[in-house]
């Protein structure tokens, strides 16, 4: 799974609600997602998101994305 995907596993629209989630700015998050690239110092923070939205989103996840890119 890329981190394009990943973001897009939040709500509609998935920038700004994944944004809020974390506390990042959107014009942050929309450009991880057009890079499709999630720096590595905020993969914590999303996996911590993603389990209070109940949504499977792992370190692992992310760090496989990282290693393959």
């Amino acid at each position: 799974m890329t981190h394009r995907q990943l973001i897009s596993l939040w709500p509609k629209p998935s920038a700004k609600t994944l944004a809020a989630d974390i506390g990042e700015n959107y014009e942050t998050v929309r450009k991880w997602r057009t890079r499709d690239s999630i720096p590595a110092d905020r993969w914590l923070v999303i996996a911590q998101a993603a389990r209070q939205r109940g949504l499977e989103v792992t370190l692992e996840q992310l760090a496989r994305r990282k290693v393959a890119a």
